[in-house]
């Protein structure tokens, strides 16, 4: 993996550019962050509120299916540890980057049929931000937008526009859903290459991996993200 230094040369412009509320990020603090791919799963760290166990065990008790309500006696945690593609830690913030190409997201867990992946990223992150003291954001990475043609379209869209929709779906927290919605941002890879080309004369890169970048870009095309 590439060491690419200071960090603040392509984080800044990443946040500004998928968030509404970009200028809440330091040059500082960004350089100091702390990023973590594929995280939380194997770390068995970004579980769940427990309210959230407790919300669906109790649809589980009272579910017409008798799997879910067999699996709602055994008492252990319904929903495991979520994985995240990219998490950006620092002193004072916390960020959840979920990453796709062709995929669309998760449309369920093993035992809630309505838990989607962003609601999920939303409840687990804005609980670990929480537990912290940090300030909580959340970026779909996508090659575009696929406006109707995938669900993770809608599910921004709502997120992104009514708190009251993110909201309905994780009824047993009591947090400011208003500030989540506006923590909420969708950045495309384009976007990423972009930022990368613009800026890529003041990184500080070996040369080992300075001679990756070329390549990097050629598997890119390859895979239509540019």
């Amino acid at each position: 993996m590439m060491d690419i230094k200071p960090l603040s040369k392509w984080l800044f412009p990443f946040f500004r550019k998928g968030l509404k509320s970009g200028e809440v990020f330091e040059e500082k603090d960004l350089n100091e962050a702390v990023l973590k791919f594929w995280y939380g799963r194997r770390s068995k760290e970004y579980y769940p509120p427990k309210e959230h166990d407790e919300w669906l065990k109790n649809r589980l008790e009272h579910s017409e299916v008798l799997r879910f309500r067999e699996r709602a006696k055994i008492g252990k945690r319904l929903e495991g540890p979520t994985e995240v593609d990219l998490v950006v830690e620092t002193p004072k913030i916390l960020t959840f980057i979920e990453a796709k190409y062709t995929a669309d997201i998760d449309c369920k867990t093993s035992y809630d049929p309505y838990r989607d992946q962003i609601t999920r990223n939303l409840d687990v992150g804005n609980f670990q931000a929480e537990k912290g003291g940090k300030r909580f954001f959340f970026i779909l990475l996508t090659p575009e937008y696929y406006e109707r043609s995938r669900f993770f379209w809608y599910r921004m869209q709502e997120c992104m526009k009514d708190p009251d929709r993110i909201k309905e779906r994780i009824p047993y927290r009591s947090i400011n859903f208003e500030e989540l919605s506006k923590n909420i941002g969708w950045v495309l890879w384009r976007d990423v290459i972009e930022i990368w080309k613009a800026n890529e004369d003041g990184f500080h890169l070996g040369d080992n991996d300075r001679e990756k970048v070329p390549l990097i870009f050629r598997h890119f095309e390859e895979a239509g993200l540019v």
